[in-house]
């Protein structure tokens, strides 16, 4: 699975890819539903932003955090689109087993 990832305003630190990298691992597991992956980072005045978004086959999950600490910032980000593809699963198996 390929993520896209963008950093605006500064230089994405290689630690962070690394932590990137061994939380896409948590995501396998659902990589028939997902079409597209794309986390992207900002900076403002005081805080980091960090942003995420999963293109499903049935539909878009979206997840944003601001954070004064990056690390933070990206490993909540990944938690939360986390739940809600869990959430989203369910739901699907749950429809499925429904029609039969």
């Amino acid at each position: 699975m390929k993520i896209n990832i963008t950093a605006r305003h500064f230089e994405l630190p290689e630690s962070l890819n690394e932590l990137i990298e061994k939380k896409k691992r948590k995501f396998e597991k659902f990589e028939n539903l997902i079409v597209d992956f794309s986390l992207a980072f900002s900076k403002d005045s005081v805080n980091f932003i960090s942003e995420g978004k999963i293109k499903l086959k049935t539909g878009i999950i979206n997840a944003k955090v601001r954070n004064a600490d990056l690390g933070l910032a990206v490993n909540e980000t990944l938690e939360r689109l986390l739940t809600q593809l869990k959430k989203h699963h369910e739901k699907l198996v749950e429809k499925n087993n429904k029609r039969r």
